[in-house]
Protein backbone atom coordinates (compact mmCIF):
# COMPACT_ATOMS: atom_id res chain seq x y z
CA UNK A 1 0.00 0.00 0.00
CA UNK A 2 2.86 2.41 0.56
CA UNK A 3 4.21 2.00 -2.65
CA UNK A 4 0.83 2.62 -4.28
CA UNK A 5 0.76 5.79 -2.29
CA UNK A 6 4.97 6.67 -3.62
CA UNK A 7 3.50 5.95 -7.48
CA UNK A 8 0.57 8.53 -6.95
CA UNK A 9 2.41 11.09 -5.30
CA UNK A 10 4.56 10.86 -8.38
CA UNK A 11 2.25 10.56 -10.67
CA UNK A 12 0.20 14.22 -9.22
CA UNK A 13 2.52 16.52 -11.50
CA UNK A 14 1.49 15.18 -14.34
CA UNK A 15 -2.52 15.14 -13.36
CA UNK A 16 -2.25 18.84 -11.89
CA UNK A 17 -0.66 19.90 -15.36
CA UNK A 18 -3.96 18.57 -17.42
CA UNK A 19 -6.47 19.97 -14.59
CA UNK A 20 -4.41 23.42 -14.85
CA UNK A 21 -4.61 23.23 -18.51
CA UNK A 22 -8.61 22.15 -18.30
CA UNK A 23 -9.21 24.93 -15.89
CA UNK A 24 -7.92 27.78 -17.95
CA UNK A 25 -9.76 27.14 -20.80
CA UNK A 26 -12.76 29.27 -21.51
CA UNK A 27 -14.31 27.45 -24.38
CA UNK A 28 -14.35 24.49 -22.11
CA UNK A 29 -15.98 25.53 -19.18
CA UNK A 30 -16.87 28.97 -19.79
CA UNK A 31 -17.72 31.33 -17.21
CA UNK A 32 -16.00 28.99 -14.47
CA UNK A 33 -13.04 29.21 -15.92
CA UNK A 34 -10.16 30.00 -13.29
CA UNK A 35 -9.36 33.76 -12.93
CA UNK A 36 -5.60 35.20 -12.84
CA UNK A 37 -5.42 34.61 -9.17
CA UNK A 38 -6.61 31.56 -8.75
CA UNK A 39 -4.86 30.35 -11.74
CA UNK A 40 -0.91 31.97 -10.64
CA UNK A 41 -1.72 29.98 -7.27
CA UNK A 42 -2.62 26.24 -9.02
CA UNK A 43 0.59 26.67 -11.37
CA UNK A 44 2.92 27.55 -8.10
CA UNK A 45 1.61 24.49 -6.48
CA UNK A 46 1.95 22.44 -9.35
CA UNK A 47 5.95 23.58 -9.77
CA UNK A 48 6.60 23.08 -5.85
CA UNK A 49 4.83 19.87 -6.03
CA UNK A 50 7.04 19.20 -9.06
CA UNK A 51 9.86 19.83 -7.46
CA UNK A 52 8.92 18.23 -4.11
CA UNK A 53 8.47 14.65 -6.27
CA UNK A 54 12.01 15.06 -8.06
CA UNK A 55 13.77 16.26 -4.89
CA UNK A 56 11.81 12.46 -3.29
CA UNK A 57 13.17 10.82 -6.51
CA UNK A 58 16.46 12.19 -6.19
CA UNK A 59 17.02 11.22 -2.63
CA UNK A 60 16.02 7.65 -3.34
CA UNK A 61 18.20 7.55 -5.68
CA UNK A 62 21.09 8.58 -3.35
CA UNK A 63 20.31 6.45 -0.60
CA UNK A 64 18.11 8.81 1.51
CA UNK A 65 15.20 6.88 3.73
Amino acid sequence: MFLSQVFDGLLLPIILVFVMLLSCDRALVGDLASGRVLSSLGWFVTGAISLLSIGLVLSQMRGGR
